[in-house]
């Protein structure tokens, strides 16, 4: 499955990075990482990659991290324009986080911020749930 994802990543020739960090129940740090990319029918595909086990929060060792998990993917990181992130001074920060680590190397790997950690998507989710 993993290898029809990243064929279909490399041909789109253009794709964004999810990342969020999480600690499993046995109180280890890991990272859920996810590609979205569009497909030749224009079709809009977010699809989860791999967990990747962290043992430094530093943004050089996320950023390393995250580059290491897409090329052990064999995704062609010549295609990263986007990344997804949560807000968190280490993921987003402007200067030494590692949305600003990666943008150094890869010019074109725009950042967003995550809009599952948004005010509003949190808002949306209550109002739904409620209704």
């Amino acid at each position: 499955m993993l290898r029809k994802i990243v064929k279909n990543v490399n041909a789109s020739k253009c794709f964004s990075v999810l990342v969020d960090e999480t600690t499993d129940i046995s109180t280890i740090e890991q990272t859920a990482m996810c590609v979205r990319y569009v497909d030749y029918n224009d079709c809009i595909h977010e699809r989860f990659l791999k967990f990747i086990t962290i043992n430094s929060l530093t943004s050089c060792d996320l950023a390393e991290s995250i580059l290491n998990g897409l090329n052990s993917c064999e995704i062609n990181l010549d295609y990263l324009y986007g990344q997804g992130y949560d807000g968190a001074s280490n993921m987003s920060g402007q200067y030494k986080g590692v949305q600003a680590i990666i943008k150094k190397e890869y010019s074109k790997a725009i950042y967003v911020h995550c809009a599952a950690h948004s005010e509003l998507s949190s808002i949306n989710y209550k109002w739904n749930s409620t209704n």
